[in-house]
Formats: structure tokens, sequence, C-alpha cells
């Protein structure tokens, strides 16, 4: 019986040239978990800055601003119809877990924040109205 003294080396060609591969497989799936979960972060916060949006224009447009008679003027905000607005419907409405609304900075930390500039009041100041949420 012949014996090849070169089958010993077959084998451990064959895991040697194993372990790139299952390494660049390790690192291909552990790219693709990575990216996978940034796409889900950013089109959650891009979920919740479309619903801030919706809520400042709502705001700046017909929610708060200043109207005489059938004539509203965008921008121009009532503080009265503005500290009037109902934070919590409008959270609910738009399922955010956390809303504010008002033109000084937020105190809280806020996931996503936006403003508008507006003007404010019968002095007419332009101030930042600032809606943000989470």
């Amino acid at each position: 019986m012949i014996r090849n003294r070169f089958s010993g080396f077959v084998a451990i060609d064959a895991m040697v040239s194993l372990i790139p591969i299952l390494l660049i497989l390790i690192i291909l799936i552990e790219t693709v978990s990575f990216f996978s979960n940034e796409t889900a972060t950013g089109a959650h916060h891009q979920k919740i800055f479309n619903r801030l949006v919706g809520i400042a224009d709502y705001v700046v447009k017909s929610g708060a601003v200043v109207e005489e008679g059938e004539i509203r003027y965008p921008n121009w905000i009532d503080e009265k119809k503005l500290n009037a607005i109902t934070i919590e419907t409008l959270r609910d409405g738009s399922d955010l877990s956390s809303l504010y609304i008002g033109v000084k900075s937020p105190s809280l930390s806020y996931s996503v924040c936006i403003y508008r500039i507006v003007v404010i009041g019968s002095e007419k100041q332009i101030k930042q109205l600032f809606v943000c949420g989470g």
C-alpha cells in the first residue's frame, strides 16, 4: 500500500484558506447589520422631523396666527393663541412621545428640534418659534 505523505498538507491548506473566508463573511455580516441599524435610526428621525414640520406649519399658518376678520397673517403669532394651543392633543395626534412649542429655547433635550422665524405680538418682535419633539 502506497501512502501519500502530502495528504496532511492538503487538510492544513484547506483549513488555512477557510479562515480568511470566514473572517470576510463575519465582517460582511457585521457591516450589513451596522448599516441596517443606521438606516432604521435615520428613518425614525426623519419621521419625527416630518411630523414636527407639519405641526410647525399648522402653528404658523393657522393655529396661532393673528386674524383680523377673515384675513389670517401667516408667521405673525398671537401669544394668547400660542399659549392656548393644546400640546397634548397635537402630541397624541402626531404619535410623538414629547412635544414642545414655544418662543423660548427648550430647557429639556429633545431628539429633533426645528424652529421658524416668526413675528410675535402687536410689538411685532422677530423671534424664533421652537417646535421640538421625540
